[in-house]
């Protein structure tokens, strides 16, 4: 007869699963399952351990914890993802970390970098769209991935008319497709010299060959680019403007006849020659529209310092100024530089008087010294000393010539002393004369009568 055993025994041992480890990666359009990536297999995820992801947040430098919606098993754009994994029974599995088993958490961050992409050339023949270059050659990027613009000198989309845009330059730029933005990175590369291969070019599509040769014409030139403020329109007038070749538009797209401006400000108005006229620029062989920028300044004044009948230094206008004439205001300085208002001045001190421009009219008038440079503030040379108040102060205004009230009353005082002397003088001499007539008749009348007798 066979044996058997009244018992048996078996023994289930610990499950050890390795710890997770950091990764890597880069972008390819496919997704990536991240538990895989980290060492971990696909089949034990969920039954053994879960996982928690957060992703990191550039702007705000933070890690956010991904939605429900996120698959850990197909993660399909670049980031920053770092993953906890917990067990799920941590009485019979454990981690091997090192050697050793554990129960705790394990974290590892799983990185998906963008796709680069470096644009190394342009390629194709004159006067039609170019093609991109990327590594070299070296390798093949798919066309979902970037985008190629092309405008006209508007800003108007062009990639379906440029072919019959007859003496026109366009402009050609290369940028990633709206779509993956967040995926994939395009950098201009650098030729054999060492020079930035542009994201932007342009080409120009010649003539039209059902037509002569287009004429080429000289750009008109802005006779002045800036013009001080007067508060009415100015004109801003070219040189060879010559309408029948082309048409004048402002910043509006508004067609114009000449170029003004008022306010202050930069100005720009556009030349352009219409799409059916037979012309192009002798400079850039095209229809190229020409910019023009001009400039209305604040009006400028140079202070002209003058002294009232007072002493006071007064700031006046130049010669064939023809603003307003209550732009200054005054400010005043101590020895110590500190400003004083002018209600606060006191008598028989010394200040410095400078003008500043009126805040009513800082937006359109400024001051400048003699070299032609722009100041805050214009100082006169004259030191001012504030009268004296009182009986003091009266006799020691200015009056005409420039002399104080004191030296006009000594030299009044003086006439008056000298007409008093003088009539004295005068009254005396004549008392004398008529004195020595009276002797010289008496003397005579005496003298008759001797002889009488």
């Amino acid at each position: 007869a066979n044996y058997v055993p009244e018992s048996y025994e078996w023994r289930i041992s610990t499950k050890l699963i390795n710890t997770p480890e950091n990764v890597v990666l880069t972008y390819n359009g496919n997704g990536y399952d991240l538990v895989v990536k980290s060492g971990l297999t696909s089949e034990e995820y969920g039954i053994y351990y879960t996982a928690s992801v957060s992703e990191y947040d550039e702007e705000s430098n933070t890690w956010n914890a991904v939605g429900s919606e996120f698959d850990i098993t197909n993660v399909e754009h670049a980031g920053k993802y770092r993953i906890v994994y917990n067990l799920i029974d941590t009485t019979n599995v454990k981690w091997l970390k090192n050697g050793n088993q554990t129960q705790s958490a394990q974290t590892c961050d799983a990185e998906i970098e963008k796709l680069l992409i470096i644009l190394t050339g342009w390629e194709g023949i004159e006067g039609e769209r170019k093609s991109p270059i990327f590594n070299n050659g070296e390798i093949s990027v798919e066309e979902k991935y970037y985008e190629i613009r092309i405008t006209d000198g508007e800003g108007n989309d062009a990639s379906n008319s440029w072919m019959t845009g007859w003496n026109t330059t366009y402009t050609e730029r290369i940028e990633v497709s709206q779509e993956y933005e967040r995926d994939v990175e395009l950098i201009a590369g650098r030729d054999s010299e060492g020079n930035e291969i542009p994201l932007t070019i342009t080409f120009t599509v010649g003539d039209d060959p059902t037509l002569p040769p287009a004429t080429e014409i000289e750009k008109p030139k802005l006779k002045e680019t800036e013009k001080e403020y007067t508060g009415s329109e100015i004109e801003f007038e070219f040189e060879g403007y010559e309408s029948k070749y082309y048409k004048l538009y402002d910043e509006d797209g508004n067609e114009v006849e000449k170029a003004y401006g008022k306010e202050v400000g930069k100005y720009k108005v556009y030349v352009r020659i219409p799409s059916n006229y037979n012309y192009k620029w002798n400079d850039t062989h095209d229809k190229s529209e020409a910019e023009y920028e001009y400039e209305v300044v604040k009006r400028r004044i140079a202070v002209v310092w003058g002294t009232t009948d007072e002493g006071k230094p007064e700031a006046k206008y130049p010669e064939g100024y023809t603003g307003p004439r209550d732009v200054y205001e005054y400010k005043y300085y101590d020895s110590e530089g500190n400003e004083v208002p002018e209600l606060e001045l006191e008598s028989g001190k010394e200040y410095t008087v400078g003008v500043v421009v009126k805040s009513e009219y800082a937006g359109t008038t400024e001051l400048i010294d003699e070299e032609g440079k722009v100041v805050e503030i214009s100082y006169s040379e004259e030191r001012y000393v504030v009268p004296e108040g009182g009986l003091i102060g009266f006799m020691k205004q200015k009056f005409l010539f420039g002399l104080e009230l004191w030296m006009w009353l000594l030299i009044i005082l003086a006439i008056i002393l000298l007409l008093i002397l003088l009539i004295v003088l005068i009254v005396r001499h004549r008392k004398k004369k008529a004195k020595k007539a009276a002797l010289e008749a008496k003397a005579a009348a005496e003298e008759k009568e001797r002889e009488e007798e």
